[in-house]
């Protein structure tokens, strides 16, 4: 690994930890605002090229496009430790979590992942997309997965380990995101 792509990698997890507020501490005022000062308490890298993650409780899930799906145990922000890595074959380019189940989007397949033991997620159903998927957002049961240049796919992922393609909206462009 480079050390850019190093240095990206580390800042993905002390921007998740920075975001949390660990440690949170209130600072100064400033033109009537409060301003809230955080110190980074530990660095750690998340593989080789980490697109997205997922927080549940005191576990990251990390989607690395080259080596899958990786996991964190962060209940002790200053050490963050390993817990595992699940190689995709098609790698992994998003997750989201519901419940004790990753959603993760890979180059040519949606995943489901049990990950009931953090430390040894298993692969449970798994279905095909018709590219990338950009980003997975999970209401109710469904999966809504923008999947560049092929729309928006929706799936229903109720049956973890049958997901079943519900419809594919094709606006006539790129589907980059979507919120519920």
């Amino acid at each position: 690994m480079n050390s850019a792509r190093n240095s990206g990698l580390v800042g993905l997890l002390v921007a998740l930890l920075w975001s949390l507020g660990w440690p949170g501490t209130v600072g100064a005022q400033s033109r009537g605002l409060l301003c809230q000062t955080r110190k980074i308490l530990s660095t750690t890298p998340l593989g080789d090229v980490p697109n997205d993650l997922a927080l549940s409780g005191d576990t990251v899930f990390v989607a690395d496009r080259s080596q899958g799906l990786l996991t964190f145990d962060i209940s002790d922000p200053e050490s963050p430790q390993l817990l595992s890595t699940l190689p995709l074959a098609d790698g992994a380019y998003a997750v989201q979590v519901v419940g004790s189940y990753a959603v993760v989007g890979g180059s040519l397949d949606l995943h489901v992942i049990d990950i009931a033991n953090p430390a040894s997620p298993t692969v449970v159903g798994t279905l095909a997309l018709p590219g990338k998927a950009e980003r997975v957002t999970i209401f109710d049961g469904i999966a809504y997965i923008p999947v560049n240049n092929a729309g928006l796919v929706i799936a229903d992922i109720t049956g973890p380990d049958n997901p079943t393609l519900l419809d594919v909206f094709d606006p006539g462009h790129s589907v980059h995101n979507v919120a519920i």
